[in-house]
């Protein structure tokens, strides 16, 4: 007599949880260097991190994608409701070494943050100055970490949302005008046309056009926060590691 074995289904929650672990393996497996399930009831947002993120000092990037300010507007209650929205997020890390990730050099050398720093001041930096950091970019680069976050983010994206998580959304640390765009010169056409050479990867910035406070976020990860970027010189942190530096999450529900 055959014996009919009883078989178990999986809960919805339980599967939501091996999922989040399987995308949280994902993100390491392409090249993140932590990652993590996380509440996004612990994910901190602030009005200030705008400001600080974009506009004092002002971002070379600013106005050059549709995904950054002032092009992009998301009303702060708005992102908030939008985290409150789901329950789980991926966060992901990569470590970025001062020495390549502040000063001007820092967009690299191929993303042209020289040139964009002299259409938004209207001069430039000097030719002494701007040879420096060019040639100080092109000798960074070949170290330079050679990993996009934003693939990564996306990738996580589609695969949830093929296997039953319709409404995953991500967002990553940075212009997308700067990563995506660079070989076409970092410009963006959806500005003139509307429509995104890359619709699935490019986002709106994390801090700059969601409002998500690292300083105040990371802390429960056990992530140290150090501001980097181009208006950061290496000497600014040379006894400080900036980890993690690079943050992008990927919400899922």
């Amino acid at each position: 007599m055959d014996v009919i074995k009883e078989v178990r289904l999986m809960t919805e929650d339980e599967k939501l949880m091996a999922d989040l672990s399987k995308y949280r393996q994902m993100a390491l497996d392409m090249g993140a260097a932590d990652a993590r399930v996380f509440p996004t009831s612990n994910l901190v947002q602030g009005i200030r991190t705008r400001l600080a993120g974009c506009f004092f000092p002002r971002c070379p990037c600013l106005g050059l994608s549709m995904w950054c300010p002032p092009n992009w507007e998301t009303p702060f209650e708005l992102s908030q409701t939008i985290r409150d929205s789901y329950k789980y997020a991926i966060v992901f890390r990569g470590e970025i070494p001062p020495e390549i990730w502040t000063g001007p050099a820092a967009g690299s050398s191929r993303s042209g943050f020289l040139a964009a720093q002299v259409k938004v001041y209207g001069e430039s930096w000097g030719e002494e100055a701007e040879e420096y950091w060019r040639k100080y970019a092109e000798d960074q680069h070949v170290t330079r970490q050679m990993v996009s976050f934003k693939e990564i983010s996306a990738s996580i994206m589609a695969r949830a949302r093929r296997e039953g998580h319709p409404f995953a959304f991500h967002t990553s640390a940075g212009c997308c005008a700067d990563k995506q765009c660079a070989p076409f010169g970092s410009v963006c056409v959806a500005l003139r046309t509307g429509i995104c050479r890359f619709p699935n990867d490019a986002r709106p910035d994390g801090a700059g056009a969601m409002y998500y406070d690292w300083l105040r976020t990371l802390p429960s990860l056990g992530w140290q926060y150090t501001n980097v970027g181009w208006s950061v010189l290496p000497e600014d942190i040379q006894d400080r590691k900036p980890s993690p530096g690079i943050t992008s999450i990927v919400f899922i529900e």
